[in-house]
């Protein structure tokens, strides 16, 4: 093997197989595409945050204009008597396919789902009209948190407020260590590191 050959033509000579082939052309990459011009900002453009764009807008003034609102039609469901829907709905207690007749020979009302229909048109109409309220906590027994949100001056700096972290009525000087034997997870007793 020749001293000033490696790679490729060092292989091909100590085969035997000749010398390599001339190295091909270099092609150039492909043209970039064309990019459109980055949308411009206008302060004033756009629609307010909050507000339905014109199409949705479109669609509910014609809806409403050829239909009565869909909560008006839950109001209703919800404001009339049971029995009142059951007629309505046609709404009867069955057995094995047929329709439950009374002693006068009327149709036994299905009450039970008409309420369960009510209740179903009440729930969807009431955040329309009502707002939820605060869940509340009752908490019992002796807690103490702390919630940070954002960031806590250091201490000394002219921001630094005092924070304690202890239950009213107890001082640094109560905190203790507990001493009570600390186990590994397998059940045996590796000590408590205090001595």
């Amino acid at each position: 093997m020749s001293e000033g050959k490696n790679g490729l033509a060092a292989a091909l000579d100590a085969t035997g197989l000749g010398t390599p082939p001339p190295p091909a052309e270099q092609l150039d990459l492909l043209p970039a595409p064309a990019l459109p011009d980055p949308p411009r900002s206008s302060a004033k453009g756009g629609r307010p945050a909050g507000s339905r764009n014109k199409r949705t807008q479109e669609w509910v003034d014609f809806i409403l204009g050829q239909y009565r609102s869909p909560l008006l039609f839950l109001a209703s469901v919800y404001n009339r008597t049971p029995q009142q829907l059951c007629r309505d709905a046609g709404l009867y207690l069955y057995h094995e396919g047929a329709v439950v007749l009374d002693r006068d020979g009327e149709p036994v009302l299905a009450t039970g789902d008409a309420l369960r229909l009510q209740v179903a048109a009440a729930k969807e109409l009431a955040p329309y009209l009502h707002q939820k309220l605060p869940i509340a906590l009752d908490v019992k027994g002796k807690t103490a948190g702390v919630i940070l949100i954002g960031e806590l001056p250091a201490e000394g700096s002219d921001q630094a407020a005092a924070l304690s972290l202890f239950m009213p009525g107890e001082s640094e000087e109560n905190q203790g260590v507990i001493d009570s034997p600390t186990e590994k997870s397998d059940g045996i007793e590796v000590g408590n590191g205090t001595k």
